[in-house]
């Protein structure tokens, strides 16, 4: 039977561990007494440090510490719209939404707004939202190319007006009629990115063959 030896301990040790081991007991016992000031990570590396140095037993700090993280944590679950529950709807992130309309066009954000809209049930939202966001991506195409044309503007034009087209999305057909609290599983975007990368890049292509013909 093969013999086996007791592991030693690991080493406590975080991102302000080395900093930490660098001071003074006085200076750590200081940062203790002030500990609402500093970060839970800076505190518990002093604690690890005063305890490796022979000091009193931090556990009460130790436990305020996790419970205050534990604490933290939930507040910021709670605030997330996204959950781990199968019952609840796999939807296209908000965050997916914005990006969409910003990079490439609202209506593309307006497809993938539909599918959700689609997925919860809500298909009298479906033809408004693509509607409009079919309506907004052809003025604002029609009104770039008069300002490049005839005022001269940048082409970043087009983005700042495509993030006004994201806003309404989302403050308007998320938050308003699809609930700015839902709880939701996250619906992959490799498709529609990709779909929309494609898409540009044919478009890119084109207007290039077509100057140089």
């Amino acid at each position: 039977m093969p013999i086996t030896y007791p592991q030693e301990p690991r080493m406590k040790e975080n991102k302000f561990a080395r900093k930490m081991a660098e001071r003074t007991s006085a200076e750590l016992e200081q940062i203790l007494e002030k500990k609402e000031d500093y970060q839970a990570e800076a505190i518990e590396a002093v604690i690890w440090e005063l305890e490796k140095r022979g000091r009193e037993n931090y556990s009460l700090v130790t436990q305020q510490i996790e419970e205050q993280r534990t604490e933290k944590e939930e507040r910021k679950r709670k605030e997330s719209n996204y959950t781990e529950d199968p019952s609840a709807p796999k939807l296209y992130p908000k965050w997916s939404i914005y990006v969409m309309a910003g990079l490439f066009t609202p209506f593309f954000a307006g497809i993938m707004m539909a599918m959700n809209f689609r997925i919860i049930g809500n298909r009298k939202q479906i033809p408004i939202v693509i509607g409009f966001t079919l309506l907004f991506t052809v003025l604002v195409g029609f009104f770039v190319d008069i300002a490049s044309t005839k005022l001269n503007t940048p082409s970043s034009l087009t983005n700042f007006l495509n993030l006004i087209g994201a806003g309404f999305l989302g403050e308007y057909f998320w938050n308003r009629k699809l609930g700015k609290n839902i709880k939701y599983r996250k619906k992959s975007t490799l498709f529609p990115f990709a779909l929309a990368i494609a898409f540009t890049a044919i478009v890119i292509w084109a207007i290039i063959t077509e100057e140089r013909l």
